[in-house]
Parts: C-alpha cells; structure tokens; sequence
C-alpha cells in the first residue's frame, strides 16, 4: 500500500475512521446480543465483553488517533505515518478479531494479542516523550501504562486469576482521567482562541493551577479507589470533592460565552457529563436507590461520547487545513449523542417502557457516529485542502 495515501499521513484519519465504523458496529451487536441473543460475545458473557469492547477496543482508537497527533504538536516529533502506522491499525485490528473470535482462541493468546495495541502505544508515546525531553506530557504517558495494565488485569481475571483490581472500572477510570487531562488543556485554550477571534474578553476563561492539580490528584485518587475494594464511604467522599472540584473548573472555563459555536459548547457540555458522572459515582455509593449504571453511563456515553465527538470532529477539520467551522448540519452528531446519553439515563432509572429507551439510546450512539461518518468521511480521505503535507 502506498504510504504516501493521506489517510496514511496522520494517526487521526484512519483511527478516527476506525472508530466510527466500530462504535456503529458495536453497538448493533450489543443490542443484538440483548434482545435477539447473538452469540458474538463468545466464552464471555454479554456484559461483560461489551464493556470490555467499549472500554478497552473502541476507545483506545480514538485515544491513538488524537494522541498520536496531537503528540507532533507538543513536541515537533515527526508523525506516525505509512507503513508504521498501518502495523499499528493492524495491531489493534487484531485485537478485535481475537475478541469476537474469543469461543475459539485459548484466553492467554486473547490477552497477549489484544492488550499488545495498548502497550504499542504507551511504549511509542514514551519514547517520543523521552527523546523530545517533554516533561509536561509523561503523565499521559504514565495513564496510558495504567491503561494497558488494567486492560492487562481485566484478561487475568477472565483466566481466572483472582485479582484485588476491578479492570473494568479501572479501564473507565483512567479514561476519564485521561479525558479531564485533555479536556483541561483544550477546552480553556480552543475558547479563549475562539474569543480572540471574536474580538472579546479573554481573561474569562479561569486558570487556576492549584484547582488544576488537585483536581487531578484527587480524580487519581478516585481511580485507585474504585478500582480496588474500598468502602463505601472513602468512594463517597473521594467521589463528592472530585465532582466539585472539576464542576469548579468548569465553571471557570465560561463555557457559555461560546455557546453560538458548537464545537466549542459540546467540549463545555462532555465535560459537564463528566462532573455529573462522578456526582452520580458518589451518590450511588451513598445510596442503593441509584444504580451503578447511571453513573457509568453518564461517564461512557455522556462524558466520553460527546468529548470524543468534540473532538474528533474538531482535530479533523484543523489537521486537515480546513477552517475551525462545522459543516452546515454537522452539530446534529452532538446532539444526538445528547439523545443517547439521555435515553441511556432514563433507562436506568426505569422510567416507562424502559427497553423502548434502550433501544432509542443505541440508536441515537449509532446515529450520531454514522454522521460523523457522513460528514467527515471525504475529510479523512483526501488530501489537505492547504496542500501542505499531512
């Protein structure tokens, strides 16, 4: 294959890609597994393979996608591209095929093929990291090892090797740890630029680095506690002080001043998912009157859904040498992203005819991917429309 292909010349075109198709996929086979009992989750059972497959398959693609991108940028690393990120595709590609081939694959060759994408991954961004000096960035090198482990823990549990960690939690966990990282340098930045080009006030967009380090510290802390076996009050108030602390900084960023943009609002509103999900973590603890799903969902459908949109949408436009502008309709991904989180919500609280809200949520999750899909497609595939390389 030629190398020189653009959507062989940045990691977050064919990632980006990749992941819509899977999330679409995914969640089809999810519904289809719940209602028509297909049997692709192989020697696991439903549940737990699709949130193996959401947690440690689709996310990680589009972790790879902006990591391995954004990374040019921090540092001025030349990018992944031709023949090594195609043998990255592959890695990951892999993956998937041993885990919806799981029924025939002896479960220590399932773990060693699909964790190996993930600690591909740490170990390039490492070594990126180390020869450029970056020092800002080896914790998101230090998350994406955390990441790979739990994602590492989660296949010793399935063989059977009992283990004080949850790998599933942990896995959500350090995603939204990794999003709040993220989510904190580019939403304050991408709205105070928008505001620079409005010809408006700045400095309403807060940075505050005492807020900036115990938010994370404490969210770090919240991811070794409801990973391991805690009691139930030390979740309760580690969760609560998270959830303020980063509705606090939320509040700071202004988020309303952008409100006419979407892809400014939706980094605003996935990161207000992401503080009501550690609210609903905290609250669930609390009481058993809140399902553990609420809050999971909150953060896998609400938080994540709608900021890997935002973003994806967004570094798809500007990689490409387009204008910071949603094409003319596109902000519909969003909100029908909004409409799966929300669905997903009502349907764990049990609220009318509750499989009926299931199926609108997955839905919504396949809607809103197929037009990125729709919209962004031709983007990911041809050339920039600058000329410049990439």
């Amino acid at each position: 294959m030629n190398p020189q292909l653009p959507v062989l010349s940045y990691a977050f075109r064919p990632f980006f890609l990749l992941a819509a198709v899977y999330a679409i996929v995914l969640m089809g086979a999810w519904i289809g597994t719940w209602f028509l009992a297909w049997p692709v989750a192989g020697s696991m059972t439903p549940i737990v393979w699709h949130g193996h497959e959401m947690v440690f398959g689709l996310v990680p693609a589009i972790v790879a996608g902006f990591l391995l991108t954004a990374i040019c940028n921090w540092t001025g690393h030349p990018p992944l591209s031709g023949r090594p990120l195609l043998a990255l595709l592959a890695l990951w590609l892999a993956g998937r095929v041993t885990m919806w081939s799981s029924a025939w694959i002896p479960a220590w060759v399932l773990a060693l093929i699909d964790s190996a994408f993930l600690l591909a991954l740490a170990l390039y961004v490492a070594f990126v990291v180390a020869h450029r000096r970056n020092r800002r960035n080896v914790v998101i090198v230090g998350i994406i090892f955390a990441y790979w482990l739990a994602g590492l823990s989660a296949h010793l549990g399935y063989l059977g090797i009992d283990l004080p960690v949850d790998g599933h939690r942990m896995g959500l966990m350090l995603i939204v740890l990794l999003l709040t990282v993220i989510g904190g340098r580019i939403t304050p930045a991408f709205t105070r630029n928008w505001l620079k080009r409005q010809q408006a006030d700045e400095t309403v967009v807060l940075s505050r680095p005492w807020l900036e380090q115990s938010s994370f510290w404490t969210l770090s802390l919240l991811v070794v506690v409801v990973a391991l076996p805690s009691p139930g009050w030390l979740i309760v108030i580690v969760g609560s002080l998270s959830g303020l602390l980063h509705g606090w900084r939320l509040v700071g960023w202004s988020g309303w001043v952008g409100r006419s943009d979407p892809l400014i609002w939706v980094l605003h509103l996935g990161y207000a998912w992401l503080v009501v999900g550690l609210l609903l973590l905290s609250a669930g603890q609390a009481s058993a009157l809140v399902s553990p799903s609420l809050w999971t969902h909150a953060l896998g459908v609400g938080a994540m859904g709608t900021l890997v949109l935002g973003v994806m949408t967004r570094v798809s436009l500007g990689h490409t040498g387009r204008p910071l502008v949603l094409p003319t309709g596109a902000a519909s991904i969003y909100w029908m992203m909004m409409l799966a989180a929300v669905a997903r919500m009502v349907y764990a609280v049990g609220l009318g005819d509750s499989e009926s809200w299931l199926l609108i949520s997955a839905a919504a999750w396949i809607g809103s991917f197929a037009l990125f899909l729709g919209f962004y497609s031709s983007i990911l595939l041809s050339p920039r429309a600058d000329g410049r390389p990439g």
